[in-house]
């Protein structure tokens, strides 16, 4: 059940069905109401308006109720990362050291580091070019 509702969430982001996500969040925060789920697809729906700062609290707030969860640090580091905070390198740089997949190329995506799609799921190379994508802006901020 729990795969079909993000199915629905995920095809409505895509569609821009904002109404109908709303009535899949509430669905899943009646259904789940401990669970961080609901509480990440609204990030994703902020973050998808461009309400870096709102999902950025939100994001926080879910990292404080459960462990860290990789895909939460990063889509917090891109929040961070749009409203020009310097945390986000430290947040980005956590996603990527946990080898999760999805993380990485969350990172990977909002600092524009190609991935290539025929390589294996488990690319350590895009790992190791997201954090010299991070030491490079690093270092451009600082020159």
């Amino acid at each position: 059940m729990l795969n079909a509702m993000m199915s629905v969430f995920s095809g409505g982001m895509r569609v821009g069905a904002m109404p109908e996500l709303h009535d899949v969040l509430g669905a899943l925060r009646a259904w789940q109401p401990d669970s961080p789920l609901a509480d990440v697809c609204e990030a994703r729906l902020l973050i998808n308006q461009t309400e870096w700062r709102e999902a950025a609290n939100l994001l926080r707030h879910v990292t404080s109720r459960h462990a860290n969860l990789p895909v939460v640090t990063a889509l917090y580091a891109l929040c961070l990362f749009m409203q020009h905070d310097d945390e986000w390198r430290r947040a980005a740089t956590d996603a990527v050291d946990t080898g999760n997949d999805t993380a990485i190329a969350i990172v990977a995506r909002f600092l524009n580091v190609p991935n290539d799609e025929a390589a294996s799921v488990h690319d350590p190379e895009l790992s190791m070019r997201v954090l010299a994508a991070i030491e490079t802006t690093r270092a451009l901020e600082h020159s």
